[in-house]
């Protein structure tokens, strides 16, 4: 070998290093997908060498091994896959002879056969478009084992071609003194002994041993090598070499093989290198191993400042990309995900091929995504799944996340695409069958229930008994409960369930496949019930999904769904008076600790309930937290009476009058202006000021939205209190007359008393013909009131002043008789028929 091919060796070993060092060490920190290819190989231009394009699929990290003797340069990309264009081929070239390609257990390795021997070789890694360079540049001149030595001219030495003979005999090459321009015989002898004496100085076998090790990752046996080359050649000029790679061989020693790894030989190491030497062609290359050693440990502020360390030194560094790459991620690590988003679109400019800002864009969105910050989550997903489509059909939870966006933001035609993609690229999967779920629930939500039906009966056939199936059987009867008239045929759909939701309900309860399923169902069934105005039983039902936690969906689901029973259930037993099931529902809500009721109506209807039961003091409460919350004094008017009436009812008719009269005077154009005439005229009557309270009464007749039956009955109260009979009567007549009955739903009991009323007016009236009708009315309407049995003696009463003793003492015996009649009237019905059976006799005997 010429002297000038061994002073360069050790730049071969140097140049390998760096070009795995500058192809190897970014990409460590890029996450990956799927392999990537090597898609094919071509020639590209180049004005002097031989240039080999290998074009790939994306940027992928790859290693050199040359073996120049044999004329061998073998390209591995690890993590990687052949594409169907890859294949070896020959080149008529005067560099390349061969490119041979093999494929296995997800490596590529592509090997070139070389004209010559003593070829240079180059290459680097390009991002846009990613592709591998590869130049060549043979020389004529072959690697010779060059000898000096002393040439013999004496007339006993062999011939030339004798000495060849001998040589080959003696199984050695023929020795021919070189010849080498511009140096004579005693220079190159001073050289070869320089050459010699470095050698030894250098450690240059031992060099290559280690870096042979490390070459072919066996980190573990190349770090003692390096620590032993430390400490036998301290005054190698390889030493800052060994440091470095020291280095990295500690640092992939624990990358490649463990799942957690501790870099804290690697971290001693490196700062060793870049402490001993910092003007080292390598120290670029150890500075952002060290940050991003810091990036791992999560030592936020020495790796951010190392990064950007880095890039300040050297604005051309191949280190610069992953630099920028870390400072992005880390402002991820801390939170900072707008800033992240915008870091990374601007790296990608650059690099728009990078796998860590593949990977980051899509942690971006799905962190947006989890925080439900749908408007900037769909952004990043639409943005990252432009430029990496796909990523679709392997990740298909994109998709479902996307078309999840676009459904809570009710753009279901939007959510129907992504669940669409996702069920062609992906129909097999388990989420294919649960998005052709969210695909009838967004035509369920749109009310198009034709279509719902038709995509839930497909689903039910898919993988049947499965939860997925179980959910489409779930929603066709949520169909029937909300949709019942639909025209389905048993030819088309699987009918049972949407006829018979309820039944339904109860089977997939007893066989649920999850407890999402479970839960679904059990609010489906609240629901129905609730629709039915089944309040307490729908009640019963949203609570059983309490027990699942805030951190369930159907927690926040059956918290709305109590609160909205709750509020239905006021609402519709305040109309029917049914206050003490109000309260008890609650007493109910309170005790499941999901806070306090907002709706103020729901309040106020809460304060009437605990009034109407005579519990005025817990009334107050409720009727002062509406008067806080209600900033339009909605109900300023309503709570202003109910304090009057709760006046009234403990006796304080002046404080009661005295709120009747001002809210006459506060809200004369209220609807509420009846009741208010109502509550002042019964606090005048309560104060025996009966005409007054008449008077009051009759200008409270001349309101629109004013009972009047009521009102007369009122009325007839005072004049009948008064003993004006004969205005009693025609009041109490009055309010029949006004009542109206068709109307009615229920007859209120004053109407009924105002029958009995009515008659036993006329009675004291001595109006008999007049008093027996209206009783005889009285007591058929209702022959339960408390009054009856005083009508009935009255009856007798009426018989015997009309002269009709018979009917009298017939009247008398059988009220006698009546078993559901008080001990004490029959006693008094007896009396009497005995009083008019002894008038008869008397009557007889004269």
């Amino acid at each position: 070998m010429p002297i000038a091919m061994k002073k360069t060796l050790p730049l071969i070993y140097i140049l390998l290093i760096l070009g795995w060092l500058s192809v190897e060490i970014p990409a460590f920190a890029q996450e990956n997908g799927a392999f990537p290819q090597v898609k094919r190989l071509s020639i590209g231009p180049h004005p002097e060498h031989t240039r080999i394009l290998v074009e790939l699929s994306e940027a992928i990290p790859y290693t050199v091994s040359a073996d120049f003797v044999k004329k061998k340069i073998t390209l591995t990309f690890d993590n990687a896959t052949a594409g169907p264009n890859l294949v070896s081929r020959s080149f008529t070239d005067n560099n390349l002879e061969y490119i041979g390609v093999r494929s296995r257990e997800g490596s590529v390795q592509l090997t070139l056969r070389l004209r010559n021997a003593n070829t240079r070789f180059f290459h680097f890694l390009q991002n846009a478009p990613p592709q591998v360079a590869l130049d060549l540049e043979g020389r004529s001149t072959p690697f010779t084992k060059a000898k000096v030595g002393k040439s013999t001219n004496n007339a006993g030495a062999l011939s030339a071609k004798s000495q060849q003979k001998q040589g080959q005999d003696d199984g050695e090459t023929p020795r021919n003194n070189p010849k080498i321009p511009g140096l004579n015989q005693q220079q190159i002898e001073k050289i070869v002994k320089q050459s010699e004496t470095d050698k030894l100085r250098d450690g240059a076998e031992d060099y290559k041993k280690a870096l042979t090790m490390f070459q072919v990752r066996k980190y573990d046996e190349a770090v003692p090598l390096f620590d032993k080359f430390t400490k036998d050649y301290p005054e190698s000029k390889f030493l800052d070499h060994i440091f470095y790679l020291k280095a990295e061989a500690e640092f992939f020693s624990v990358f490649n093989s463990e799942s957690n790894p501790v870099f804290e030989k690697a971290m001693e190491a490196y700062l060793r290198a870049v402490r001993t030497y910092p003007d080292s062609q390598f120290f670029d290359h150890a500075l952002y191993k060290i940050a991003y050693i810091y990036d791992q440990m999560n030592y936020v502020l020495e790796a951010r400042n190392l990064y950007q360390e880095g890039i300040n030194n050297n604005s051309r560094s191949i280190y610069n990309n992953a630099r920028e790459s870390g400072l992005a991620t880390m402002l991820m690590k801390v939170g900072k995900y707008d800033e992240a988003y915008e870091a990374f679109n601007k790296f990608l400019k650059k690099s728009p091929q990078d796998l860590n800002a593949k990977s980051a864009l899509f942690d971006i969105a799905q962190h947006y995504y989890d925080e439900k910050n749908y408007d900037q989550a769909i952004i990043a997903y639409e943005d990252a799944a432009k430029r990496w489509p796909r990523e679709l059909a392997e990740r298909p939870e994109i998709d479902f996340n996307m078309g999840e966006i676009y459904f809570a933001q009710r753009k279901f035609d939007k959510a129907r695409e992504h669940y669409f993609d996702l069920i062609n690229l992906n129909p097999g999967r388990p989420i294919a069958h649960t998005a052709i779920n969210r695909i009838g629930d967004s035509y369920f939500l749109e009310g198009k229930h034709m279509d719902a039906l038709s995509v839930f009966d497909e689903s039910s056939k898919r993988r049947p008994g499965s939860a997925s199936s179980q959910y489409s059987i779930i929603r066709m009867a949520d169909i029937g409960v909300k949709n019942p008239s639909l025209p389905v045929q048993d030819v088309v759909f699987k009918v049972e369930p949407y006829f018979n939701p309820l039944k339904t309900y109860d089977e997939i309860s007893h066989n649920a496949k999850s407890i999402d399923i479970l839960a679904e169902v059990t609010l489906s069934r609240g629901i129905a019930l609730l629709r039915e105005q089944n309040f307490l039983k729908a009640f019963d039902e949203f609570k059983k999904l309490l027990p699942l936690g805030p951190k369930s969906k159907f927690y926040d689901e059956a918290k709305k769904y109590l609160r909205q029973t709750l509020i239905q259930l006021v609402d519709v037993y305040s109309r029917e008076k049914g206050y003490l099931p109000i309260l008890y529902a609650y007493s109910d809500f309170m005790s499941l600790s999901l806070g306090q009721v907002k709706n103020l109506r729901t309040l106020m209807q809460l304060g009437e309930a605990y009034q109407n039961i005579g519990m005025y003091q817990e009334s107050v409460k409720f009727y002062e937290r509406v008067k806080r919350a209600d900033s339009r004094e909605s109900f300023a008017d309503r709570i202003f009476l109910n304090l009057g009436e709760i006046h009234l009812s403990r006796g304080a008719n002046q404080e009661g009058e005295l709120v009747a009269r001002s809210f006459l005077k506060n809200y004369p154009r209220s609807t509420r202006v009846p009741s208010a005439l109502k509550l002042l005229a019964q606090a005048q009557q309560n104060q025996n000021q009966p005409e007054e309270a008449i008077k009051t009464y009759r200008i409270l007749l001349s309101k629109s939205e004013t009972d009047v039956s009521h009102t007369f009955y009122k009325i007839a109260q005072i004049h009948e209190e008064q003993k004006d009979f004969a205005k009693a009567a025609q009041e109490y007549g009055s309010a029949i007359a006004n009542f109206d009955r068709p109307a009615a739903i229920n007859i209120p009991d004053y109407i009924m008393e105002s029958y009995y009323k009515l008659g036993m007016s006329y009675y004291q009236n001595d109006q008999f013909s007049p008093a027996l009708k209206a009783l005889d009315t009285a007591i058929q309407q209702n022959p339960k009131h408390p009054l009856r049995e005083w009508a009935e003696l009255l009856r007798g009463e009426i018989y015997n002043k009309m002269n009709e003793p018979e009917k009298a003492q017939t009247q008398f015996a059988d009220l006698a008789k009546g078993k559901d009649f008080d001990e004490l009237m029959r006693r008094a019905a007896r009396s009497r028929s005995k009083v008019l059976e002894w008038e008869k006799k008397l009557k007889d005997t004269l």
